[in-house]
């Protein structure tokens, strides 16, 4: 019936091209995305992992140092802070063991986790309407995937609270390289794999972007209230599917509706759900954890409303 849906929007060619054609300068970018949401200072990065790096540097972290993580961590995350220090599960181990954590808003639920050490919110997913009030724990860092958000080919934002911390970030990662050699490496990996684990090893430890990644990122930028429009769109028609325990969201958007539904694998493959079934972290109001199993229904700008009508009528028969 269709090629399937993953939990995240595929980049736009449309959008590479056009960062190639015109690029501009991260500063430039920056400013615009400090306009849009200005209660944070935002750090552009060439990824999420980099901005995360760059995050535990600028903590000054060192392999003796443990920093907490969420109980079902990627690779991603594990692999940035594996650069830094030694990551634990945060579930696992008193505050005082650690000397930073990293909690995750996932799929852009906020579940209430109060800041404790030096906390850096992993908002990777979360579409956020402009002037949305930053770090909604409290922490002193909140990240984004420009992919995951706006379906760009790369690059990620590293919010921090403070300015004088944002300019210091800016200055270490114009210290650790990157630019057009790696991006070179990006656009080469989705067609080689070797050129993609080139990139992988290499990108993260650097961080800088080329003129042509903020090209395309302004780009998506400028599609930001159409995108939040869509999303809207689509929450609301997918709303009655959410799990019981969550709230509709209001200003942090989601790529997904996570259902407490059976489905046979027959009936993902049918539909293209491609994600299968994922767990889902439940924080009680007692701040107890346990992992539920859901199914992820995208949402996200590369869904169409009649993918999500023959998906939801399935669904609800």
């Amino acid at each position: 019936m269709s090629k399937g849906h993953f939990l995240w929007p595929e980049a736009s060619r449309r959008a590479i091209l056009a960062g190639l054609a015109k690029p501009v300068a991260v500063d430039y970018v920056e400013n615009l995305f400090a306009q849009l949401f200005p209660s944070g200072h935002p750090v552009l990065c060439s990824s999420a992992r980099a901005a995360l790096v760059l995050a535990l540097r600028y903590l000054e972290v060192s392999r003796s140092n443990f920093v907490g993580v969420f109980p079902f961590a990627s690779h991603c995350v594990l692999d940035a802070v594996s650069r830094c220090a030694t990551p634990l599960c945060s579930a696992l181990h008193a505050d005082n063991d650690l000397i930073a954590r990293v909690i995750y808003h996932q799929w852009g639920f906020v579940q209430n986790q109060p800041a404790k050490v030096n906390t850096i919110e992993d908002a990777v997913d979360t579409l956020c309407v402009p002037n949305t009030q930053l770090f909604p724990s409290g922490g002193m860092f909140e990240l984004w995937s420009l992919p995951k958000i706006l379906g760009t080919s790369s690059g990620g934002i590293l919010w921090c609270k403070d300015p004088d911390t944002a300019k210091e970030v800016r200055k270490m990662r114009g210290e650790q390289g990157g630019g057009c050699l790696v991006y070179t490496l990006r656009l080469l990996g989705t067609k080689h794999h070797a050129a993609r684990l080139l990139w992988q090893g290499i990108e993260p430890s650097a961080g800088n972007l080329s003129r042509w990644q903020a090209g395309e990122i302004l780009t998506a930028v400028k599609q930001l209230d159409k995108i939040v429009s869509d999303r809207r769109e689509k929450l609301d028609f997918m709303l009655p599917l959410l799990v019981g325990w969550l709230e509709k969201p209001k200003d942090r958007l989601p790529p997904v509706v996570p259902a407490q539904i059976k489905w046979s694998g027959e009936n993902l493959n049918r539909y293209g759900l491609r994600a299968g079934y994922r767990h889902f972290e439940h924080i009680g109001s007692d701040l107890s954890r346990s992992l539920i199993r859901v199914l992820p229904i995208p949402i996200h700008q590369c869904v169409s409303m009649s993918w999500l009508h023959s998906v939801k009528d399935a669904l609800c028969r």
